[in-house]
């Protein structure tokens, strides 16, 4: 996979393989493109004309999907664009005119942030392992859909982390607590 290992006195430092954001940084825009500071913009659904829903064209899609793959790619060692990836994932059977501009805005955010390093500081046997999770009630602003989002931690080490879309529509934040709860039990 291309990741760096580099060992340190007190720590070690795992280096994902930046080949795939350099090639969505070139493959998306202009060398004088300033860097953003977040990795996705929202689309609103007040902002989406007809015309915006209608599918991209042959090239677009062929583009959108392979900057969706590197994403896909990228977001196991870095957590920051997890969400962001998992947005341009649900695009990728069919990506819409009003969804070119996404894969653009996270070029944008890569450009700024070529490079992730994790730092692994050595640590005292830990006993427990560490989950979070929490849900967005239907935090999709397209359709009433929740996200959970999640890490693993060992000890001060994240070892794990997502963010997805339930697949259900829950009616309270109770239901999407439960729905994520359950969806957890699944990923065991």
């Amino acid at each position: 996979m291309n990741r760096t290992i580099e060992w340190k006195h007190d720590e070690f430092h795992l280096d994902s393989d930046s080949r795939n954001a350099e090639i969505i940084v070139k493959c998306l825009e202009p060398e004088n493109a300033l860097p953003l500071s977040a990795p996705m913009e929202s689309i609103r659904p007040k902002d989406v004309t007809d015309e915006d829903v209608k599918e991209l064209n042959g090239q677009g899609t062929g583009s959108y999907r392979a900057i969706a793959a590197r994403g896909n790619y990228l977001s196991g060692d870095r957590s920051e664009i997890r969400y962001a990836v998992k947005d341009l994932a649900r695009r990728m059977a069919t990506p819409r005119d009003i969804d070119h501009m996404q894969p653009i805005h996270f070029g944008r955010y890569l450009r700024g942030k070529m490079r992730a390093v994790n730092k692994y500081g050595y640590q005292k046997q830990c006993k427990s392992v560490d989950a979070w999770s929490d849900t967005d009630h239907a935090g999709c602003l397209e359709m009433p859909k929740s996200t959970t989002g999640g890490a693993i931690m060992f000890g001060h080490h994240d070892i794990k982390h997502w963010s997805s879309t339930q697949s259900l529509i829950a009616l309270t934040s109770v239901e999407a607590e439960i729905m994520d709860a359950s969806e957890q039990d699944h990923m065991r």
